[in-house]
């Protein structure tokens, strides 16, 4: 059981509509005026931290979602990377008559590949 001790005399000045809200909301519960402050006290402060829950857990899924949409981006300009990248291979191969026929087909399945990855 509580001690003594374990709690603090405090005195405090209410508004009288807050005082009268207390007072309505003792005669609704049965508690005594001490019970139904600490109590909703109690209530508040729990608020208080499931709210902060709630922003942190909101600005972790944000910073998230900007990592993805980044991540997003980064994957259209490597598309678009690869997609330059094969038609400077396919120019090539149409320009080159003297290439060597295993230079070509090498470059043929490294395009192959790269149309693949786009």
């Amino acid at each position: 059981m509580a001690k003594q001790d374990d709690f603090i005399r405090l005195q405090v000045r209410l508004p009288k509509e807050l005082h009268e809200s207390l007072v309505e909301a003792v005669s609704k519960s049965g508690r005594s005026m001490n019970s139904e402050i600490v109590e909703r006290l109690y209530a508040s402060h729990s608020t208080i931290d499931e709210l902060r829950d709630v922003v942190r857990e909101s600005l972790t899924r944000n910073v998230d979602i900007d990592r993805i949409n980044f991540d997003i981006r980064k994957a259209a300009e490597y598309k678009q990377h690869l997609k330059d990248v094969i038609k400077l291979i396919v120019a090539l191969l149409k320009n080159q008559d003297r290439t060597d026929r295993d230079e070509r087909d090498a470059m043929m399945q490294l395009l192959e590949l790269l149309s693949d990855l786009s």
